[in-house]
């Protein structure tokens, strides 16, 4: 389930999901985007990235271009942003987890 969640996230920025799923996902998507950064000048953290991804080199580029676009940063590379809608049965919060784009060169 949570690389499921994360290929996703990666493929198309932004998901819906739960805030408890988004919580546990977050952690681990700011994991890879570190060890993309570190994946840009070295060969072995690029094989590690490519085996937590399971060896799909798209998504291993996309993390990459990601990684590239947030080498200045910090931490902090997603966002939650809790939305108002609940589950009626089960009271299950949702939420939207996305990476926000650097965009700190381009106002400087």
């Amino acid at each position: 389930m949570k690389n499921n969640i994360i290929n996703a996230l990666i493929k198309h920025g932004s998901i819906e999901t739960t805030l408890s799923y988004a919580k546990k996902n977050k952690r681990y998507f700011d994991k890879l985007v570190t060890l993309g950064k570190k994946a840009i000048s070295d060969v072995f953290y690029t094989r590690l990235l490519s085996s937590k991804l399971y060896n799909n080199k798209e998504l291993t580029q996309r993390m990459k271009k990601i990684a590239e676009v947030n080498i200045h940063r910090q931490g902090g590379y997603t966002s939650i942003a809790r939305l108002k809608t609940t589950d009626r049965g089960t009271k299950v919060k949702f939420c939207v987890l996305d990476y926000p784009e650097s965009n700190d060169q381009n106002n400087k």
